[in-house]
C-alpha cells in the first residue's frame, strides 16, 4: 500500500483519479487478454487441481507415517 501512496503522491490531486482509473483499466484489460490466451489452462487447472487435493493427503499421510515409525 505505501508503494501505491508513493506512487500516486508523484502527480497533482486533479489527475490522481484519472491516473488510478486508468491503471485499473490497463490491469483489467491485461487480465482479460490473459484469460483469453491461457484459457484452455486455465479450465484445466480449475478441473484437476481440486481431484488433485485427495492424492496429495494421501502421499503427505504416508510421509508422515512413515517418519513416525522411522524416527524415534
Amino acid at each position: 500500500m505505501m508503494l501505491w501512496q508513493d506512487f500516486i503522491s508523484l502527480f497533482p490531486m486533479e489527475l490522481r483519479g484519472l491516473i488510478a482509473l486508468l491503471i485499473f483499466v490497463g490491469i483489467v484489460l491485461m487480465l482479460i487478454d490473459l484469460i483469453k490466451r491461457n484459457f484452455v489452462w486455465i479450465l484445466l487447472l480449475i478441473i484437476f487441481v481440486p481431484a488433485s487435493v485427495p492424492i496429495f493427503k494421501t502421499i503427505v499421510d504416508g510421509i508422515f507415517y512413515f517418519l513416525r515409525n522411522v524416527l524415534p
